[in-house]
């Protein structure tokens, strides 16, 4: 089992951290995080992770002070197509993860 790591920039504040093993042509285990500089040290706004094969992926979202703040459930999405579908969600929405997590 190969570890693959790779980043995707997603603008001047945020970039997207992805993290896998393949096993049978499934991305697991997994961890995608959504990272940003603060008070220079990088630090986690959101992130996708498998977790545990026998529950579905899940979502964690993050607060500057209060740290974890949810843990939202995905059964709907298959392991399969969560890294792509979670780095395009947080192409999409990453700025909006931000303000949250700053609020917070």
């Amino acid at each position: 089992m190969r570890q693959r790591f790779f980043v995707v920039p997603v603008d001047d504040r945020l970039v997207i951290e992805v993290e896998y093993s393949m096993n049978d042509g499934i991305p697991f285990p997994f961890v995608v995080r959504l990272m940003t500089e603060w008070e220079e040290e990088k630090i986690c706004v959101s992130r996708f992770d498998s977790s545990h094969r026998e529950e579905p992926p899940h979502q964690d979202i993050m607060g500057l002070r209060q740290g974890l703040m949810e843990k939202v459930f995905y059964p709907e999405l298959d392991y399969r197509d969560t890294v792509a579908i979670t780095i395009a969600e947080f192409k999409s929405h990453g700025q909006d993860l931000l303000e949250t997590f700053l609020q917070n």
